[in-house]
């Protein structure tokens, strides 16, 4: 990377200066022809980006094979669907947020400061990966946010939702177990989408004597 860019730890991209003004709004706000941050990391965290949300006008090539305009809607469904679990993790997030500010008032207890390690860690990440951001914008398809730069904090983030769930046991055990049921089938519906991009139960129409049943799948 040093011969060819000024430095060995840029990216294939031409850095600029740290200034807000190089970047779009779309990018960052989110407008009528772009997404914003937030959208793009939860597309690619549950699902593809260029799979559930890009759409081309011209008609594939006839020797082009895909199942792209079959799977694109339970694609699109994933990402309604992880809207939920997505919301645990940012409330987890305002939990060790809430907890780093206690440590840093008081004396905590050791789960508080646990916890205010953890939301350190995730600020940092999160911090850092904004100015990568605006350091190396890609302006006309946004290539530099995805959810795999950081995928780190996602195990982080998992650990404060559940907190946080556990607080809601405490308050409604019977809220926190239909918290859970939901969730848990949440998992069983993107399953597929976690191990392959086809769809397992469009197998069931080669077979005549299953055909009958993908036509009343919701999930088509």
């Amino acid at each position: 990377m040093k011969t060819s860019l000024p430095t060995p730890s840029a990216v294939h991209l031409q850095m600029n200066l740290f200034q807000f003004s190089i970047q779009k709004c779309g990018v960052i706000i989110g407008d009528t022809t772009s997404l914003p941050v937030v959208t793009l990391i939860q597309t690619n965290l549950f699902t593809e980006h260029s799979s559930s949300l890009h759409w081309s006008q011209n008609p594939p090539s006839e020797w082009f094979i895909t199942n792209k305009f079959d799977v694109t809607p339970y694609l699109g469904r994933i990402n309604f669907v992880s809207i939920l679990p997505s919301g645990f993790l940012l409330a987890g997030l305002a939990l060790g947020i809430f907890h780093l500010i206690r440590f840093l008032k008081a004396k905590p207890d050791p789960t508080i400061t646990g916890n205010a390690l953890i939301a350190l860690i995730i600020i940092a990440s999160m911090a850092g990966y904004f100015w990568f951001l605006v350091r190396y914008p890609a302006l006309d398809k946004g290539d530099t946010i995805k959810a795999t730069y950081m995928i780190h904090i996602f195990p982080l983030l998992a650990i404060l939702a559940g907190q946080v769930l556990q607080k809601i046991n405490h308050i409604s055990p019977r809220l926190s177990r239909l918290t859970i049921i939901l969730l848990f089938s949440i998992f069983i519906h993107n399953l597929p989408a976690m191990v392959t991009r086809f769809i397992p139960w469009h197998l069931l129409a080669y077979y005549p004597p299953f055909r009958w049943i993908t036509a009343y799948l919701p999930w088509q």
